[in-house]
């Protein structure tokens, strides 16, 4: 008997607080050594239950330590990157009536029909489903499942044993035109099954982080990820991030709670979402939504292959994101790249009711995306940002030339002052926290701003494509009393790769009172492209002495390639 499926997703902790032993994961520094993450394990009092050694996170069990103490402990070493819980993704089924669909929809609203004609896939294509698996010997899937690997009982045998899988891997690539029940999208594929979800469809961050890695390692073009949290996890955006840079479209569900809420991993950067609508292009009721979501795709009333045998319909996020991911493999069968197939997906949308509020391109079209010549202009790539919510580690003082004594640099959740206006904000242009000239307030006027000369801060180091064109953006604002001067300033420098610096921005105070307030700055960074570089700001009380604030926030470098592809489509 066939179920209609109702799909939806949150998220809890697998470890309760007052457990004698807490599981978590922990990633280090890159330039942590192996015996130093050996020492902090062993005053820790962990065991190292694996790691991933692509993106470098562990998962620990620290024993006789609630998951916060461990967390806490953790996040304070100077070493650590980044410390998270384990947590758990889970399906929630609801049963409805019995239904068989007689035909689809999806396959004609995105006009795969003349799509088609055009291509159906190549073999050499691989799109991996991570899942609860996939039932390989479905009479309509036979020959298109190759092997991937089960996370969930860490082997080789990646079979469904709850049947969401293999619903999607059919959406994807079932057989076409062989008689027999239903047409994948793109039916010449390949479909490599990995399972992250368990019997009741429940994994976690640390199973899902493993299994995009292994696509990306083991060839996969496309990656479907039908299933998500409202929980940001570190370890799976580092994955995300690491299949972008290895080639792959990363395809993920916008999640089912009927919110514009966002979900994870589809509002990560690298990651395409996709959001559900029904036979009308209407947005499906419990398909999330907002300007986070990427696109939309049939998702309400989807038949695909059951397990077991036979045919089930189901609604949701789940089902509109494989109609993508077998569109981004069709593109991938023309010889486009992850960042070529996210651009013409996206411009070849149509523009369908709800485009520009519940998701921003429209609901995908295979024959327009197929069919499109020109390679779009790409969205800019990103090559370094930070918001400062988490410590990307920032050095004060790098140069140990600094001559300030109060209100150096640091990174902090800042409280507001006050003095004839506002001299700090209390709040940022995003998040909590900023780069500012010392965070806390002081108990009076004058006391913890810059005092006695100039305070630097430096990023990491950055390395600059050698291509294309490179901006940097960044919020800041400088603030003084009217015993302010031209000696006072906020700057913005670059160290180049021969240690020579260039002032790339400056503002000098005056003698006017000035209040703090954000600012947004730009700057052309493409002269220095092809070398690895740090940012370093300084501010500084430098004259007579004088209230000076400052503070920066949401830095970003991108790349624009648009003339690359130009010369690319010319050739």
């Amino acid at each position: 008997m066939a179920i209609a499926l109702i799909l939806s997703f949150s998220i809890t902790s697998l470890a309760e607080p007052t457990s004698e032993d807490s599981t978590i994961i922990v990633k280090f520094k890159d330039k942590t050594s192996k015996s130093m993450k050996q020492q902090i394990h062993q005053d820790e009092k962990a065991e190292v239950l694996k790691k991933n050694k692509q993106i470098g996170f562990e998962v620990i069990k620290v024993k006789g330590k609630s998951v916060e103490k461990a967390l806490k402990e953790y996040k304070n070493r100077a070493d650590v990157e980044y410390a998270e819980p384990i947590v758990e993704y889970h399906a929630l089924f609801t049963p409805n009536d019995p239904l068989y669909l007689s035909d689809q929809y999806g396959p004609q609203i995105m006009d795969l029909e003349q799509a088609w004609e055009i291509t159906q896939g190549s073999s050499s294509v691989v799109v991996a489903v991570l899942d609860t698996g996939v039932q390989a010997n479905h009479e309509d899937l036979l020959g298109q499942v190759i092997p991937g690997y089960d996370f969930i009982d860490n082997d080789s045998d990646a079979s469904d044993e709850q049947g969401h899988g293999t619903h999607v891997a059919g959406t994807v690539g079932a057989l076409t035109n062989n008689g027999v029940g239903v047409a994948g999208v793109a039916p010449n594929v390949k479909i490599m099954a990995i399972r992250v979800l368990n019997e009741v469809g429940r994994g976690t961050n640390a199973g899902v982080a493993d299994g995009i890695t292994y696509a990306a390692d083991n060839g996969a073009d496309v990656i479907n990820l039908s299933l998500g949290s409202t929980v940001s996890s570190a370890a799976v955006e580092d994955a995300v991030n690491y299949a972008w840079e290895k080639g792959a479209v990363i395809i993920s569900a916008a999640g089912n709670d009927g919110v514009n809420v966002q979900n994870y991993p589809a509002a990560y950067q690298n990651s395409l979402a996709v959001a559900a609508t029904d036979s009308n292009d209407n947005k499906w009721s419990s398909s999330n939504y907002g300007s986070w979501v990427d696109v939309a795709g049939p998702g309400v009333g989807i038949i695909s292959t059951r397990l077991g045998g036979g045919y089930v319909s189901s609604n949701g996020t789940s089902m509109a994101t494989p109609h993508v991911a077998g569109l981004a493999a069709l593109l991938a069968s023309q010889g486009k790249t992850n960042v070529e197939i996210r651009n013409i997906i996206e411009s070849t949308a149509e523009s369908i009711s709800g485009t520009g509020t519940y998701w921003e391109h429209g609901r995908v079209n295979a024959f327009l995306a197929l069919n499109g010549g020109d390679v779009p202009d790409p969205d800019p790539t990103v090559v370094f940002e930070d918001d400062f919510e988490t410590n990307k580690g920032w050095t004060s003082d790098p140069s140990g030339s600094d001559t300030a004594t109060t209100g150096l640099w640091e990174r902090a959740n800042p409280e507001s002052t006050s003095y004839s206006g506002t001299k700090q904000q209390g709040t940022t242009p995003s998040g909590s926290y900023d780069l500012v000239t010392e965070g806390s307030a002081g108990s009076s006027a004058g006391v913890n701003d810059i005092d006695n000369g100039v305070t630097t801060i430096q990023s990491p180091a950055v390395s600059l494509p050698a291509e294309g064109s490179l901006t940097l953006a960044f919020s800041y604002y400088l603030s003084h009393y009217s015993n302010a001067n031209s000696d006072d300033f906020f700057r913005l420098n670059l160290v180049r790769s021969n240690g020579s610096v260039v002032t790339l921005f400056e503002e000098l105070g005056t003698s006017s009172d000035q209040d703090a307030a954000w600012s947004n700055q730009s700057l052309d960074l493409s002269a220095y492209a092809g070398e690895d570089v740090y940012l370093q700001f300084e501010a500084a009380d430098a004259g007579s002495p004088s209230l000076v604030e400052a503070a920066v926030d949401d830095v970003k470098i991108t790349q624009s390639t648009a003339s690359i592809f130009v010369e690319q489509a010319i050739d």
